[in-house]
């Protein structure tokens, strides 16, 4: 791995998710790295491969819900930089699973990007319905920003709620090399509309199957 973070960003990481369910932590990533995962995005916006996002179990398309674009990675790419991303990944969840026993397995990501005016609107990263309660498996959400020099004035902030059912909420700046990390199943998030174009890299840490967790 040529890119390396911290174990001191690690290890805030560990206490924060201990601590309240989530965290923040700008500057996760090297500066050199986050550029080098927004260019990928772009060649790979370039080639056209980046598709129109899907919303719930069924992978529906609804752009009411949101509008963004999406590619996901292969953990098994012959791509050097994405070969880092998950190398990087995979430190958090030893990290997490040794401190925190979550039960971390399967890492599945993508890169998103938002055009002027697009969105997400409120929702969780569990699919939970009548039918399919806890169905999905996702534990630990963890989104990365790609975005270089942004301003309080492009917008496309992530509304985090840290108690949604008293309304309260943080808004964070999707500014290169911030990591956003959370409980998938407990905190509501929407992605604002933004002025300019907005790149982010998430991934979501899956349990097995079987697990009790």
């Amino acid at each position: 791995m040529s890119h390396r973070v911290p174990l001191e960003q690690y290890e805030f990481l560990v206490d924060q998710l201990a601590l309240q369910g989530y965290a923040i932590l700008p500057n996760f990533m090297p500066n050199d790295f986050v550029f080098q995962l927004a260019q990928r995005a772009k060649q790979i916006q370039k080639t056209g491969a980046l598709r129109v996002a899907n919303v719930g179990k069924h992978m529906q398309l609804n752009d009411a819900i949101r509008s963004d674009s999406t590619y996901w990675l292969d953990d098994n790419s012959p791509n050097v930089v994405e070969q880092d991303y998950f190398a990087i990944m995979n430190t958090v969840k030893s990290q997490v699973n040794r401190a925190l026993y979550l039960g971390l397995d399967t890492l599945e990501s993508h890169f998103a990007i938002y055009s002027i005016g697009s969105f997400y609107k409120t929702h969780l990263d569990q699919f939970k319905t009548d039918i399919y309660k806890n169905d999905d498996l996702r534990k630990l959400s963890c989104i990365i920003y790609l975005n270089e020099d942004w301003r309080p004035d492009d917008g496309g902030e992530l509304r985090f709620y840290s108690d949604f059912e008293r309304g309260q909420f943080v808004d964070i700046c999707p500014q290169g090399g911030t990591l956003v990390a959370f409980l998938s199943e407990q905190f509501y998030h929407e992605v604002l509309p933004a002025k300019r174009e907005r790149i982010s890299l998430t991934g979501w840490f899956k349990t097995r199957a079987n697990s009790s967790l």
